[in-house]
């Protein structure tokens, strides 16, 4: 008979290997076979097999994907307001515009079509930074608006995550549906370490404590350090610990698509 249980535990397993073998954010199961004396023998425990080294590094490079990606899509929106030098329409081009128009005008000053030119090219500079500057207002405004919408997003997963260390405990070590919950688990870390570069533990009994990389708490066991944001300053805190990209001092974020906002906002 426990042979038996052995095969279908065993053969559930490879199904279930077979099944989700393209689904994202599945983890291959083992089944470990112990003997129970006389001969018998159980699926004693069910292990999930993660490198863990592996899983590191890829949520490292997922933040740094992450980072650059949202400082393109801030340089490319960049691009798109205020053009590149050569194109006739940035604001450095019409400055040279302008420019060369006083030349032409030095040389020929009683010119009426050069004094024209003057006064147009002047006009034309002067709508190019009026413009520069709103669209700058703009694109300050879409950068903060981003960096809210990261937290609000990273917020929700630290909480999800804190509803899924809960529920862990109701889960024996080395079950199946142990296996499953801690896919899940792995899916929301992956979500988090897109916004934020982090450090994990785990707890004896499979709960999931989460810092930045430099140190500071974002989870421990069911308690969140909620993230806020200050606009003024662009300050970011994880409860009262500054959590800022770029400080000098500060136990911070490195990577992900936070740091790469924070930078925009800086440089902007």
């Amino acid at each position: 008979t426990s042979g038996l249980a052995t095969n279908q535990s065993l053969s559930r397993i490879t199904a279930d290997n077979v099944a989700n073998a393209m689904t994202p954010g599945f983890v291959r199961r083992e089944g470990v076979v112990i003997s129970t004396g006389l001969g018998g023998s159980i699926v004693g425990e069910v292990r999930r097999e993660v490198d863990v080294a592996l899983i590191r590094m890829a949520r490292l490079e997922n933040a740094k994907m992450s980072e650059q990606q949202a400082v393109y899509e801030g340089l490319r929106d960049y691009t798109v307001y205020f053009g590149n030098p050569g194109d006739g329409i940035s604001p450095a081009d019409k400055f040279t515009a302008f420019n060369s128009s006083l030349t032409t005008l030095v040389n020929m000053p009683a010119s009426t079509g050069a004094q024209t030119d003057v006064v147009n090219r002047a006009s034309d500079l002067a709508l190019s930074i009026r413009e520069t500057s709103n669209a700058l207002a703009g694109l300050r405004a879409d950068v903060d608006m981003e960096i809210r919408y990261e937290v609000s997003d990273l917020n929700e997963a630290l909480y999800e995550m804190a509803s899924l260390n809960n529920k862990m405990r109701d889960f024996r070590q080395g079950t199946i549906e142990t296996a499953e919950f801690a896919d899940r688990m792995d899916e929301v870390l992956d979500k988090i370490s897109g916004i934020v570069d982090i450090r994990l533990t785990e707890t004896s009994d499979g709960l999931i404590n989460i810092y930045t990389t430099g140190g500071a708490a974002l989870l421990e066991g069911d308690q969140v350090q909620d993230i806020t944001y200050s606009a003024g300053d662009g300050k970011l805190f994880a409860g009262t610990q500054e959590i800022t990209p770029g400080i000098d001092g500060v136990r911070g974020v490195e990577h992900g698509s936070l740091a790469g906002l924070s930078q925009l906002k800086a440089d902007i």
